[in-house]
Parts: structure tokens; sequence; C-alpha cells
């Protein structure tokens, strides 16, 4: 079940926010700047990665900041029809997935919601299939949890498939023994 509605925040970035709700030092933020530099990646990225930041916690930053409400996602069983609405290569790539579905409403968890090419993505298929779209903050680990039902899916696809073939060719023998028996 999703969380409440986030309180909206005065911080003008998520490090700011971070910072006030005191889950890194200032100092921390400012040991982690020059490593981004030299890495080339974003500030808030690295923080997440090495500013012992819980994953949790900053889940719960991120819903606040961005003003989106956070969900988790373990121990939920995504039907295959929802988590078909966002292919899979989509899903991996920008770390989105649709989660439920009620009438055209569609329910999507998200790692970054500041990922607009995400987001440009998410709009395209809503918009083609007549969709509204509920967007949710969840965790890596959580949105891991969802995608790897896609390769259970991709399975049970590749098992009917299989099945399907063998249910040919034993069709096919017994056409073959039938018609060689006239």
């Amino acid at each position: 079940m999703p969380n409440a509605q986030p309180q909206p925040t005065t911080a003008t970035n998520l490090i700011d926010l971070l910072i006030q709700l005191g889950l890194v030092s200032a100092e921390k933020v400012e040991q982690l700047k020059a490593a981004t530099q030299n890495a080339g990646r974003p500030l808030v990225e690295v923080v997440e990665e090495q500013g012992g930041v819980r994953e949790e916690d900053l889940v719960k930053a991120k819903s606040q900041f961005y003003n989106i409400p956070q969900i988790d996602l373990f121990g939920r069983i995504v039907r295959a029809e929802i988590l078909n609405l966002i292919p899979q290569e989509l899903a991996d790539n920008y770390r989105i997935v649709a989660f439920n579905k009620t009438g055209d409403e569609v329910s999507m968890a998200m790692v970054d919601p500041s990922n607009y090419k995400a987001l440009e993505a998410i709009e395209f298929i809503a918009r083609k299939n007549h969709f509204k779209i509920k967007y949710f903050i969840t965790s890596n680990a959580a949105l891991s949890y969802i995608l790897k039902q896609y390769a259970s899916l991709s399975a049970e696809v590749e098992e009917a498939l299989q099945g399907a073939e063998l249910d040919a060719k034993a069709a096919q023998g017994e056409i073959s023994v039938a018609e060689e028996g006239f």
C-alpha cells in the first residue's frame, strides 16, 4: 500500500534536503564533490552510493523532495498483463515498472523521478494506450525485485512455446503416421 502523500520541502535540491534531514553531513558532501569531478557523475548519484545514506531514508527524502508518494514493492506479485505495459528493456533502462492498473489509471514505480527521458517514454506509452499515470518512488532493491518477475515471465513463455512446438511436432507425427496408413 502506498504511504501517505509526502510533505513538500523548501530545499532547493535533493542534496540540501539530505543535509537538512541529517542524513548526510555537509562535510561528507564536500568530500564527495571531488569524487564526482573525477568520475564525471552527478553528485546525487555519488552521494547515494558513497554517502552512507540508507536506501529507505533516501527513498523517503526523494518522496518529500519531488512530492511523489513512495511505495515498497517487496513481496508484491505483479500480473503479467500489467508488468508488460512497460517493455522489459525500457523498465531496465529507465528503472521504472508498472505495478497496478485500475480502469485507465496505471501505477508506476520509479527510482529516479528526475530522469526526464524515462518520464517522456512513459508519457508516450500512456498517450498511445490512453492511460493516466500515477507515479510512485521506490528503492532500487524493490524495483529489482519486480524486474526479476520479467525473467520468470520470459521463462514461462519459453516453456509454453517449447510445449506448443512439441505438440505441433507430435500432431505432425500423428498426421504422417495416419497418412502412411492410407
